[in-house]
């Protein structure tokens, strides 16, 4: 019997991931800095995720419904299953000012690989507090930015 056409979607969703990883992210495993810990892919639309890890941050490339983002949370305290921040809230932490788009992309990726040790910096636990409470400021903004 041949394989389902979810599987077929998914196995097509999890190999562009691993396509992204390597082309766009593979400064993630410079030094072993962090590692791979878990994979899944979904049973429909061609969704899939991979999950990296380091002592500070949990990394998420995921791949929904043919969309391609990064989010990330604290290893350290406990969240929520949803609690997760994207690349973009990241980028505004860091620049002061909103990206274009909140999907990951080459340029995302390398500007990520530029400041991965300052974002690390800011997970740090003496600045964890602090982080979070500005991430979830700049959650408030970007969602009145999207609906005024």
């Amino acid at each position: 019997m041949g394989k389902s056409m979810g599987s077929q979607t998914g196995q097509i969703a999890m190999a562009e991931l691993l396509r992204i990883l390597a082309d766009w992210l593979i400064f993630f495993f410079d030094d072993n800095r962090y590692r791979l810990v878990y994979s899944e892919v979904g049973s429909t639309y061609g969704d899939a995720l991979v999950e990296l890890t380091s002592d500070r941050i949990r990394w998420r490339l995921v791949r929904d419904r043919s969309q391609v983002r990064l989010i990330c949370q604290p290893v350290e305290g406990t969240y929520k299953k949803w609690d997760w921040f994207s690349i973009d809230l990241l980028m505004r932490l860091i620049t002061g000012s909103p990206p274009n788009s909140a999907m990951l992309t080459p340029e995302v990726a390398q500007w990520l690989s530029v400041h991965l040790t300052e974002i690390e910096e800011r997970f740090a636990n003496n600045r964890l507090p602090e982080t979070i409470r500005e991430l979830r400021h700049m959650e408030r903004v970007r969602a009145k930015e999207i609906f005024e």
